[in-house]
């Protein structure tokens, strides 16, 4: 929380991703992108720990992973 407080001193906002790295595509389509926007008070240790458990192949379209992203702001 103190390296993201740190780092918004000299950004407008921080993105913490959990993605799922693959070396191909099988199909050519995009992974699911779920963004969630938080400012920097807002952001509790609860929200952390949500992202970086967040399964990327817990949707119906097993072809395609979900992308997770937490901006937070300023």
């Amino acid at each position: 929380m103190d390296y993201i407080q740190s780092a918004l001193l000299q950004t407008d906002c921080v993105e913490i991703w959990n993605v799922w790295l693959l070396g191909y595509w099988e199909y050519d389509e995009r992974p699911y992108i779920r963004k969630r926007t938080l400012r920097m008070e807002e952001l509790t240790i609860g929200d952390m720990k949500e992202i970086i458990s967040a399964e990327n192949w817990d949707n119906n379209d097993n072809n395609r992973p979900s992308f997770y992203c937490l901006e937070i702001t300023g």
